[in-house]
C-alpha cells in the first residue's frame, strides 16, 4: 500500500469484469435480523477479535461489529463514505474471526463468511471489488474448524481438507503461477492430519500431528533456507507442545506493478 497526502493510495485491480459494489438493502446484509433468543456468546462462550490494516472486529454470538477505516467495505457495509462502525449477523454463531489488509472473515460451525476488499478473490465473492458480508463461494459443505487470513488472501481447514483463495503472488493458495484464485484444494497435505491453519502476508502454514508445514514465500527464507523464492508445502518442524503461531507477521509492502500485493523480496533496501 502506498500512503500519500490525504490517504491511502490503492492499486487498481487487473479488469476482470462485472466489477461494481455489492450493496445491500438498507446497509444491513444476508442475516442481518438478529436470531430469536439470547444473544449468546461465541464458541465456547468466547468474544473473538481480529485486526486489519486500519480497522478491527468484534464477534460476539452471532454479532459481528467491526470498527475503523471502511474505504474498501471492511467494515461490512457499502457506505464507504460515511460509515465508522458497523453491525451485522451472521446466521449462526461466529467460531473463528481474521482479519487480513482490508478485509475479513468469520466462520461459523458450517460456513465461512467473508468482507472488504475482493480485488484479489480475497473474500471469496466473485468479481465484486468491495463486498458485504456473505459465505464464501466454493469452500465445499461440511465442518469448518478454523480460519486464517493473510495479507491479501485466505484459508479454510474443513473435514474435506484446506482450502484457500485470494491473490497467488508468492504461491500462498497454490503452488502455481496463477495471480489469483477462487477457492482451491491445496495439494500434498493429503496423508496429514491438520490441527490449526495459520497465515502471515505471503505464507501460509497448517499445525499437524507431525509438526508444522508451510508453504507460499520463502524469498527470506521464512520456510527453508533454500534459495527457492516459493515453496509447496513443505515440513518445517517436528512436533512439539503447544505449537503456537508460527507465521507471526510482517511488515506491509507495496503493490507490485500489476496492482497485486507485491512479492517481499521486492522491498529490500536498495
Amino acid at each position: 500500500v502506498v500512503r500519500g497526502a490525504g490517504g491511502v493510495i490503492r492499486p487498481a485491480r487487473p479488469a476482470r469484469g462485472g466489477g461494481g459494489v455489492v450493496r445491500s438493502t438498507g446497509g444491513l446484509v444476508r442475516g442481518a435480523a438478529r436470531p430469536a433468543g439470547s444473544r449468546g456468546g461465541s464458541a465456547g462462550g468466547a468474544v473473538l477479535t481480529a485486526g486489519g490494516q486500519a480497522f478491527s472486529c468484534i464477534a460476539e454470538g452471532e454479532e459481528v461489529t467491526c470498527s475503523g477505516e471502511n474505504s474498501m467495505g471492511q467494515l461490512g457495509t457499502a457506505d464507504l463514505a460515511t460509515a465508522r462502525t458497523f453491525t451485522f449477523y451472521l446466521p449462526t454463531a461466529a467460531r473463528s474471526l481474521v482479519a487480513g489488509d482490508d478485509f475479513a472473515c468469520a466462520s461459523t460451525s458450517s460456513e465461512v463468511w467473508c468482507w472488504g476488499d475482493n480485488r484479489w478473490d480475497q473474500t471469496g465473492h466473485g468479481n465484486s471489488e468491495v463486498t458485504s458480508p456473505g459465505p464464501v463461494v466454493g469452500v465445499p459443505g461440511g465442518a469448518i474448524k478454523d480460519i486464517a487470513a493473510g495479507r491479501a488472501h485466505a484459508c479454510a481447514l474443513t473435514d474435506q481438507g484446506v482450502w484457500c483463495w485470494g491473490v497467488n503472488t508468492a504461491h500462498q493458495v497454490k503452488d502455481s503461477d496463477d495471480t489469483y484464485l477462487s477457492p482451491t484444494q491445496v495439494e500434498g497435505l493429503d496423508s496429514l492430519e491438520i490441527t490449526g491453519i495459520e497465515a502471515s502476508n505471503f505464507t501460509t502454514f497448517v499445525r499437524t500431528t507431525r509438526g508444522v508445514w508451510a508453504w507460499g514465500d520463502n524469498t527470506r527464507h521464512q520456510i527453508t533456507s533454500t534459495d527457492a523464492s516459493y515453496l509447496p508445502p513443505t515440513q518445517i518442524s517436528e512436533p512439539t507442545e503447544g505449537t503456537g503461531n508460527p507465521g507471526g507477521t510482517g511488515a506491509t509492502q507495496a503493490p507490485s506493478q500489476n496492482g497485486a500485493p507485491a512479492n517481499p523480496s521486492n522491498q529490500r533496501a536498495q
